[in-house]
């Protein structure tokens, strides 16, 4: 089981500068937040606009981590958590930390999809919040 974080006391003083975050969101707003976001803690990013892009940039190269939405067309989010869970373990590969973003609650998730991932991030998502989870899944890896 994953902890929702909130109200992080380390806004600032933590970066990422030999990480690399892949990022599923159809939201052009959101994805132009999440680089924004990805490059003020000194991450590289991919962003792409579903699942189903998300799947093929895995297969090209390993990210340090993955943020998916869980609403996006083509592939939705649960569908390709599982694929990506699926992948690891049909080619031995290591555990890809995943976090979802959603506007609605972690509440609703189904019990399978909340034991493949590693956090969730609620819309909308601020700099402190992003960077307090990166935190928790590296220094857990």
């Amino acid at each position: 089981m994953f902890d929702t974080v909130s109200n992080p006391s380390n806004v600032g003083s933590v970066r990422f500068p030999d990480k690399q975050v892949l990022v599923a969101d159809d939201n052009p707003v959101f994805q132009i937040l999440m680089k924004q976001l990805a490059a003020d803690v000194g991450m590289r990013s991919l962003v792409v606009n579903n699942g189903e892009q998300l799947l093929r940039a895995l297969q090209v190269r390993a990210y340090d981590a993955v943020i998916v939405d869980l609403d996006m067309p083509v592939l939705n989010g649960i569908a390709t958590i599982e694929a990506i869970r699926q992948l690891e373990q049909d080619h031995d590969k290591p555990r890809t930390p995943i976090l979802i973003t959603s506007i609605s609650g972690a509440t609703d998730l189904p019990e399978h999809v909340t034991a493949m991932i590693d956090g969730y991030l609620q819309k909308p998502i601020s700099r402190g919040l992003l960077m307090a989870s990166l935190q928790s899944i590296f220094t857990a890896n």
